[in-house]
C-alpha cells in the first residue's frame, strides 16, 4: 500500500542494530516521509523479555499497531500467546471510542 497514487515516498530513513554474537538484526525501525505530508514509521524488536522456547512459563511477544488518520485513529494491543488478550479499538476526533 505505501507505493499505491495515495502514499508516494519522497525520501526513506531506516535504521537496524544487529547482535554481536549472531549478526542477527534485533532492532530495526523505518521513516517513510511521502507527498501530502504523510508520515510512516515502523519499529520492530527482538529485545523483549521471555522466550517463546521455553519448556517451562513460554511468554508472548508484545504486538503494538497504532494507524493515525485525519478521522481519527485505529489502535491494537495484545499478546501474540493470548488471542484473547488483542484489543483493537478506533478513536475519533469526536472523542467517539470503539471497540
Amino acid at each position: 500500500f505505501v507505493c499505491d497514487n495515495a502514499l508516494r515516498p519522497e525520501t526513506v530513513y531506516c535504521q537496524m542494530t544487529h547482535s554481536a554474537a549472531t549478526g542477527a538484526d534485533i532492532a530495526h525501525s523505518a521513516t517513510i516521509a511521502c507527498a501530502n505530508n504523510v508520515v510512516l514509521n515502523v519499529s520492530g524488536t527482538a529485545l523483549l523479555p521471555g522466550s517463546e522456547y521455553a519448556e517451562t512459563a513460554r511468554m508472548g511477544k508484545q504486538v503494538r499497531i497504532q494507524i493515525y488518520g485525519d478521522q481519527g485513529a485505529l489502535f491494537y494491543e495484545g499478546d501474540d500467546e493470548h488471542p484473547a488478550s488483542g484489543r483493537l479499538e478506533f478513536r475519533g476526533h469526536d472523542d467517539d471510542a470503539q471497540r
